[in-house]
């Protein structure tokens, strides 16, 4: 691919950099239970001008575990495998994200670093949403401060509800039966 540049991110893994698409006009297509969904329209118009749409190829790395996201990542299509640390991005598969999720929040929010790794399975198209867009909005907007607190707890009880399952004793068949 010509034009591209690698990046190097943590533990010698590299990244390719994405051409940035054509500016072109963009609306958040979601439903009202996004977290974007319920943006008053002047609030909107002023957030799309910060944003910035990317395309991946299959197996780019996104966002690496250990980096610290600069903003955060909207799936528009594609698959994306985020994966457990310890093996960069050919660690084993947490789950599967798609279009619509957010990839970055928690890690951008706290300023910590990624837990996971953030890795295409498919060709995607990733909106990008700098991290000082974010602040201002949530600093604006009180709804949606509240709303990206929704997302983050939805987000730590689904973690939570997977440690479970993995908890659990596995249930057998009782022999004759």
């Amino acid at each position: 691919m010509t034009g591209q540049q690698t990046i190097p991110v943590a533990l010698g893994e590299e990244r390719i950099r994405m051409k940035k698409s054509p500016r072109r006009s963009f609306k958040f297509s979601f439903g009202h239970d996004h977290l974007f969904g319920t943006l008053k329209p002047e609030m909107l118009e002023a957030f799309r001008k910060n944003q910035v749409t990317q395309f991946f190829p299959a197996n780019a790395l996104v966002l690496g575990a250990g980096e610290t996201p600069k903003g955060i990542y909207v799936i528009r299509s594609g698959k994306i495998k985020l994966s457990l640390p310890g093996r960069g991005s050919g660690g084993p598969t947490s789950r599967v994200a798609g279009r619509g999720e957010i990839l970055g929040l928690s890690a951008m929010v706290s300023g910590k670093p990624c837990e996971v790794a953030s890795q295409t399975l498919t060709a995607a198209e990733l909106t990008f949403i700098p991290r000082n867009a974010i602040i201002r909005l949530m600093d604006e907007d009180s709804d949606f401060a509240f709303r990206v607190l929704q997302y983050l707890c939805n987000d730590l009880g689904d973690a939570f509800e997977n440690v479970r399952a993995h908890l659990r004793p596995h249930r057998r068949n009782p022999k004759g039966t």
